[in-house]
């Protein structure tokens, strides 16, 4: 089976959840990352069905003045992301993926409510 990665990114309580499914190449998504977002450790990237989880650093460091850039700018590389695996979790990987794959069905309330904000 093919690699599907997804995004983890960082909660308030320090660990990681799996918000979304990279659905475009992995290199070309890591470029609208932000330094500053890598450097602090905000992302992850995991790798489903093998459950492999990366660490996202830049390849070197920045100045401040650069902290929130993305790799490339007009000025020329700035930086780079590479992927740095730090473990292995099938079943965690594996339960944001379903879990994404599979978003809950909202409830007829909501469900009403976006039927009226699309047609407006």
């Amino acid at each position: 089976m093919k690699s599907i990665y997804i995004l983890a990114d960082k909660t308030k309580q320090g660990d990681y959840y799996g918000s979304e499914i990279v659905d475009k190449g992995l290199e070309r998504y890591m470029e609208s990352f932000e330094y500053g977002d890598i450097a602090e450790h905000e992302v992850q990237i995991w790798e489903y069905p093998a459950g492999k989880i990366y660490d996202v650093v830049p390849d070197r460091k920045v100045s401040n003045a650069d902290y929130y850039t993305t790799p490339y700018t007009s000025r020329g590389t700035m930086w780079l992301p590479k992927l740095v695996e730090i473990a292995t979790d099938k079943n965690r990987v594996a339960e944001a993926y379903e879990r994404l794959m599979n978003p809950p069905k909202r409830d007829g309330v909501l469900r009403r409510l976006g039927r009226r904000l699309r047609r407006r």
